[in-house]
């Protein structure tokens, strides 16, 4: 297995919030139609609070889709068509978000890695998330944290339909003394997956989260410009 793919942190976890924005209605006074995570959660919560959170929730995804130049990108395609050039702007804007963002995305994988089955936690991690899997993470997230969710993923999108990144990349030098120490609070047989072919052809479900709970452990112990600088490359380098 690649090392790109084990490092790809879920990558696919920020597409598929993204392309909740194919789903909603072109808002203009109207209610915006969220996704089922959202509304599951909306219904789990306290009757009295749930118009304020669905105030919170929808905020995201009125900003994305009252953006001119997201509207612009967007205009004239199919449901389909919007849903993949989502899911591609998300993927393209995780590196351009500021680090504060990281940090947050990086404690949101986390609860999700924490919370599904591990033939899930390793999709996720690998970038490739089985039918369900993100589904399936995002339904365990209270209204607090999909709001959190959804808010860093139409940041992403509308990051990279400016082109606006928040910081620059790192060095590959930089990116690599970064790799070996988050590499290095990890058991050996985990850090040879990263380096070595073979270790990492051997790797397991579990092998797959268990480096990609520590990687994003590093990023929230280390913060910026450190922690985020590294998944930062990482990202840039998964976005091509």
């Amino acid at each position: 297995m690649r090392k790109g793919m084990i490092w790809a942190a879920g990558i696919g976890a920020l597409v598929a919030a993204a392309a909740a924005i194919s789903e909603m209605e072109r808002v203009g006074g109207r209610r915006v139609e969220l996704p089922e995570q959202a509304e599951a959660a909306l219904r789990k919560a306290p009757e009295a609070e749930r118009r304020m959170l669905r105030r919170r929730l929808e905020a995201p995804f009125r900003r994305l889709m009252e953006d001119p130049a997201m509207r612009a990108r967007l205009e004239g395609l199919t449901p389909d068509a919007a849903r993949a050039e989502g899911a591609r702007l998300a993927r393209a804007g995780i590196w351009m978000l500021p680090d504060s963002l990281l940090i947050d995305r990086a404690m949101l994988m986390e609860e999700i890695e924490r919370r599904v089955s591990t033939e899930d936690c390793a999709a996720i991690a690998a970038g490739t998330p089985t039918p369900g899997a993100m589904e399936r993470g995002l339904a365990t997230f209270d209204a607090d944290e999909l709001t959190r969710w959804f808010s860093l993923a139409m940041d992403a999108s509308l990051r990279a339909v400016r082109q606006d990144p928040a910081a620059e990349v790192i060095s590959d030098a930089e990116a690599q003394r970064l790799l070996r120490a988050a590499s290095r609070r990890m058991p050996p047989r985990l850090r040879a997956m990263i380096y070595e072919p073979a270790a990492a052809a051997a790797a397991t479900p579990a092998d797959l989260c268990q480096i990609d709970r520590h990687l994003n452990r590093f990023v929230i112990e280390r913060g910026g410009p450190e922690g985020t600088g590294l998944m930062r490359w990482l990202m840039r380098r998964m976005a091509g």
